[in-house]
């Protein structure tokens, strides 16, 4: 999908994988491409493809309790992470549009 937006010209400023099956490489550009994956489990890292453009993290769950691939998006401190990494990209995107407006880039 955020290949696919960056394609279009939508800017992609975060995407969140959760333990893909199969293995990826991410391209476009995207500002920052977070894979929480489950090493010991189906998950997979993910890898920069010939065309991506931004920040690529791989974050092995598998020390978190009770998360496997069937109830990795239904595990609380996951999705804490998650809210948090969606906070963050936000206030991120705030800040440098206020720069933007002050005309400081």
């Amino acid at each position: 999908m955020a290949t696919r937006l960056s394609q279009l010209g939508v800017p992609v400023k975060l995407a969140i994988g959760l333990d893909p099956t199969s293995h990826m490489n991410i391209s476009g550009r995207v500002a920052h491409y977070k894979n929480y994956y489950i090493a010991n489990g189906f998950g997979n890292r993910v890898d920069r493809g010939r065309h991506f453009s931004g920040v690529l993290e791989n974050v092995n769950v598998e020390k978190i309790p009770n998360i496997g691939h069937f109830n990795i998006d239904k595990n609380q401190a996951l999705q804490g992470k998650v809210i948090r990494d969606i906070r963050a990209a936000l206030q991120a995107a705030s800040l440098h549009d206020t720069d933007a407006h002050a005309g400081r880039t």
